[in-house]
């Protein structure tokens, strides 16, 4: 402690290792702000005798440091491998901080010191693997503070030579490389920081000087052969290099990737960043995304992963969350796949299953991207009652009742016309009398049907045009009490239609009462309007009520001969 100035304080250190995130930052600041002064000092009493060899790996080879700061980068840099709390997230953070605020202090010889002091001395795995880590973050603690940024001079530099092996982004990057092969652990988090590291060089000397460097590393390897992490740095260098869509990631070719991507389950139970650059690469082209996505969907997780070990099915779950809002809501169906849509009710209908958690973070994924597109709530609404009516009582969720209540006008017209459309097949099938079961079947649908209709119109009425309204419930009045010539209403429909009309009816008349804090004279706000009727609704309501016009005047001669009738009636 005597080597080190008053204005530096040794429990800043201790505070660096601290788990809370804001006594690491403060402890960083702190010592990086004593540091200034000390260095400050240092500047005004040392004269520089000599110019120090910009290629020297010597810290301080001149003295223009102060002892302090050398004696704090040694320390922070032996700290990058301590296991102890959250020493390596706050050593490697004020790293940063020194490196970016004393630029006298050159980045090559810091590098040099992380080598030098993490080296394996002894036949430990629980060195090599600390010692590893340590020198992982140490070279984030370059990159991040800006240190492996090409200037302008070293870019001109380094096109006018033919290699570019000196420079320190490459020897870094080259690291990163034997640690990414060297370690499973670390694999996935080398392979993520090189990416970084691999965007910050210049486009065209990345094309020239580090991409044939970096293809060197999987030439000749099959594609069944590569682990995740080969495959991701592959799809970002070609990303780096290439405007289009690479072959191997289209349609035609995506099952070969299969293989690699079954392995990324390593970084369990996080999705792997190779998928992140999967997806980024198959949303590059707007117009053929959607399309290469759900390629991938039904060839790598329907085909591979869903039917397969838990770890791959949880994947599964977490990928369907994720790719939901990358899709238009005509899409998102699609997602919905035989295999993926058993194993989520199977697993969402016991509490006990060992994914039921993950299960319940994908139906609420469906409910997320419904607040955020209500048309993608209609279009996933009316895949799931297709497949089962009853959904939320065998999974025991909310998620087709959250997906209801999502809809807005355009989103409530499209069930509606869904739910229309299956009143229609249903009609349709019992008048077939395809057997018992058939029948029985169909009169089920059509039942449920009506019975959605009923809620739907009375619970959202205010976001459903008035003439959408109206022509439901004349549908329903048709339905519960008239016959039409050439359509045949079976018994079971035309009684849940008796049984809802009235109180549809009732549910509709009934309006809010006025706010008690409302002044006389003042004018009702004007709601807003709902939309106008989709083509889709329309069709569905014609088909429905095709023939009205002629049961309408039955009703009206109906009334008029009863009216007739009564005018004699003692009562009247």
């Amino acid at each position: 402690r005597s080597s080190m100035a008053a204005t530096v304080d040794l429990d800043l250190f201790w505070q660096l290792s601290s788990a809370d995130d804001k006594v690491r930052s403060n402890a960083a600041v702190v010592l990086t702000e004593a540091l200034q002064k000390v260095q400050a000092e240092h500047n005004v009493t040392h004269v520089n005798a000599k110019s120090a060899d910009s290629d020297s790996d010597e810290l301080n080879p001149d003295g223009d440091l102060c002892d302090d700061l050398v004696y704090t980068i040694k320390r922070l840099v032996r700290g990058l491998a301590s296991s102890r709390e959250g020493a390596r997230h706050g050593f490697s953070l004020a790293l940063t901080l020194a490196l970016r605020t004393f630029p006298v202090m050159r980045a090559k010889p810091v590098f040099a010191l992380i080598l030098e002091l993490l080296q394996v001395k002894a036949e430990s795995k629980q060195e090599e693997k600390e010692c590893g880590f340590g020198r992982l973050f140490g070279c984030m603690a370059l990159f991040q503070s800006g240190r492996l940024q090409f200037s302008k001079e070293e870019s001109a530099r380094a096109e006018s030579e033919s290699s570019c092996e000196q420079v320190l982004c490459w020897k870094v990057m080259e690291e990163l490389l034997r640690l990414m092969k060297s370690k499973s652990f670390m694999a996935e988090a080398a392979t993520h920081s090189l990416i970084l590291i691999m965007k910050a060089v210049p486009k065209e000397l990345f094309r020239k000087h580090f991409a044939p460097f970096l293809r060197s590393q999987w030439k000749g390897t099959a594609m069944s052969d590569m682990g995740p992490e080969m495959l991701d740095l592959m799809l970002n260098t070609d990303m780096r290099c290439v405007d289009t869509c690479p072959s191997y990631v289209q349609p035609r070719n995506i099952k070969q990737l299969v293989e690699p991507l079954k392995f990324s389950t390593s970084a369990h139970p996080r999705i792997h960043h190779v998928w992140e650059s999967l997806i980024f690469v198959l949303t590059r082209e707007e117009s053929k995304g959607e399309e290469q996505l759900v390629s991938m969907w039904k060839v790598i997780v329907e085909d591979a992963l869903v039917e397969s070990s838990h770890e791959r099915k949880y994947l599964a779950f977490l990928l369907f969350r994720r790719l939901l809002p990358c899709l238009s809501a005509a899409k998102m169906p699609e997602l919905l796949s035989p295999r993926f849509r058993r194993s989520l009710i199977n697993n969402l209908s016991n509490k006990k299953a060992l994914l039921n958690g993950v299960a319940r973070s994908a139906a609420e994924g469906m409910l997320e991207v419904a607040q955020a597109n209500p048309l993608g709530a209609a279009e996933l609404l009316c895949d799931i009652v297709r497949e089962n009516g009853n959904f939320d009582r065998v999974t025991r969720t909310r998620t087709v009742a959250g997906l209801f209540e999502a809809l807005d006008g355009a989103g409530a017209q499209k069930y509606l016309a869904f739910l229309l459309r299956r009143v229609a097949d249903a009609s349709a099938a019992a008048a077939a009398k395809e057997g018992e079961e058939g029948e029985e079947g169909a009169a089920r649908a059509g039942k449920w049907a009506v019975e959605s209709c009923c809620t739907l119109v009375s619970k959202r009425k205010g976001v459903l045009p008035r003439a959408v309204v109206f022509g439901v419930l004349r549908w329903l009045f048709e339905t519960a009490f008239f016959d039409k010539k050439g359509r045949a209403v079976a018994e079971d429909m035309r009684e849940a239609c008796r049984t809802r009309i009235f109180g549809v009816m009732e549910q509709l008349s009934s309006a809010p009462r006025a706010s008690a804090d409302k002044k006389d004279g003042d004018e009702d706000e004007a709601a807003p309007e709902p939309a106008n009727t989709t083509a889709e609704l329309k069709a569905a309501l014609d088909e429905l009520c095709a023939g009205w016009e002629e049961v309408a005047g039955k009703v009206e001669k109906e009334v008029k001969r009863l009216g007739a009738g009564l005018c004699g009636h003692p009562m009247v």
